[in-house]
């Protein structure tokens, strides 16, 4: 019983924590990224414009020390649109709104 009881605590947990970065992404970052909350997982993708390099976002993203992955690692092809897969379980809530003001301040937000 002590896992069911430990993956009901972690779904709530992990709830918080994307509810914390969707919602400092669409105050932080609106029209430099789109994001909507995943059903399942423990990552969003937040959607650039088109024409973005999301290869090109992530190098500038990881130089202020926030860890995300482009949508194209992720397809043979051209994806739908450029976006980075951002993870929100490995960090408290209270972090998500500076690691946002981070992405804002990469991206010339």
């Amino acid at each position: 019983g002590y896992f069911s009881v430990h993956v009901r605590r972690m779904r709530l947990v992990y709830a918080e924590r994307q509810e914390a970065l969707v919602d400092a992404i669409r105050r932080q970052l609106g029209g430099l990224m789109d994001v909507s909350p995943a059903r399942a997982g423990m990552n969003v993708i937040g959607w650039l414009p088109s024409g973005s390099d999301d290869t090109t976002a992530r190098r500038q993203i990881a130089e202020f020390g926030v860890l995300s992955f482009p949508v194209s690692f992720y397809f043979i092809d051209q994806p739908p649109r450029p976006g980075l897969l951002l993870g929100f379980c490995c960090t408290v809530a209270e972090n998500i709104q500076p690691a946002v003001q981070k992405i804002a301040r990469a991206l010339g937000g």
